[in-house]
């Protein structure tokens, strides 16, 4: 998945001149996109609310990429795949409760 380690801007693109690169979707007439121009990455508003909404315990970082850590003990993480900004499930955090669907039952 592309990624980018920049600030995103927000701006309004020309009617589906442009692409999330997350969801695929083409910009609509009045939508709001953030992109960086340094990386070519845009995401639409919905993605990118979701990248970084929801209850962030902590956020862990290095010149690559970054992981956000959410209070449910859920991560996500953004930028080089080859700094760690591809991580999958199966991630352990220290400190703070697995998501219920991750406990195993005894």
């Amino acid at each position: 998945m592309k990624a980018c380690t920049h600030k995103m801007q927000d701006f309004k693109p020309p009617l589906e001149a442009y692409f999330c690169d997350e969801c695929r979707g083409a910009s609509a007439e009045g939508s709001l996109f953030y992109g960086c121009r340094v990386c070519n990455f845009d995401l639409c508003a919905a993605c990118y609310k979701k990248r970084i909404d929801g209850d962030v315990a902590h956020i862990v970082g290095n010149q690559g990429a970054f992981v956000a850590v959410k209070r449910d003990g859920t991560v996500f993480s953004w930028g080089a795949p080859e700094s760690g900004g591809n991580l999958t499930t199966d991630v352990i955090v220290d400190g703070l409760d697995p998501p219920a669907s991750a406990r195993k039952r005894r």
